[in-house]
Formats: C-alpha cells, structure tokens, sequence
C-alpha cells in the first residue's frame, strides 16, 4: 500500500476527518494533500511527517509498503474492540476482516451475539 494510499485510509477509516480537516491540521493544502493521496505527486519528508502528526502515526508507519493489518487498525483506532473478535479476525491478519469487526464494534452487536457468530464460523472452518 503506498503512502497515499495509507494516508487516504487512515484519513477516512480512522480518523473520520475531510481532506480539509486534514489540511488545516497539517498546514498544507487541500490540493497538494489530494495529489498526493491520488499519486499525482511526491510529498516531501517534512510534509509527510506534518501529515504523519496530524494524523497520529509515525512517518515511517506512512511510508511502509505493507497492507494495513488487523492488529495496526485496532491500536490506530484505540477502541475497545472484545477481545474475542480480535482473537478470532486477529489471527487472519487480513484488511477485510478487520474492516468487519471494526463494522460490527460500531454497530454495538451484542458481545454474546458475537460470541455466538464466532462459534459458528470456528465450526464451519473446522468443517
């Protein structure tokens, strides 16, 4: 995943704030921030560690190539996700998934009705 991809994601996904939110948090403006999360252009280091901060990751988090795993989704969102979900979609190390646990945690589902739904899944995969 590139940085602006990375940015884009945890702007929208985990963060909840517009381009210019964002903007106005980094000091840089909204096109350049666009360009760059579209690829369309290069940011500097100083810019990229003015977006890392307004966004509350490290540069470096930013520039890593790699896809956004469960495990970064759940401590960039610091919410308290039941442990069981993050056991369980944890494990799979997979973006989708987190995306469904992080949907079901702000849906508020029932804890035992998740447990529940776990149980059901662990047996099919067994199966």
């Amino acid at each position: 995943m590139k940085y602006g991809d990375k940015i884009r994601f945890v702007r929208t996904k985990v963060r909840d704030i517009t381009l210019l939110e964002l903007a106005n948090k980094s000091g840089l403006s909204v096109s350049y921030l666009s360009d760059a999360e579209l690829g369309r252009s290069n940011m500097s280091i100083k810019a990229l560690e003015k977006v890392a901060d307004a966004l509350g990751v490290s540069s470096s988090y930013l520039l890593n190539d790699e896809d956004v795993t469960f495990h970064e989704l759940v401590d960039l969102k610091n919410v308290g996700i039941p442990t069981d979900v993050i056991e369980f979609f944890g494990n799979l190390e997979h973006l989708p998934y987190a995306r469904l646990a992080r949907d079901l945690h702000d849906e508020q589902i029932d804890p035992e009705f998740l447990r529940d739904l776990l149980e059901s899944i662990k047996k099919m995969k067994s199966k």
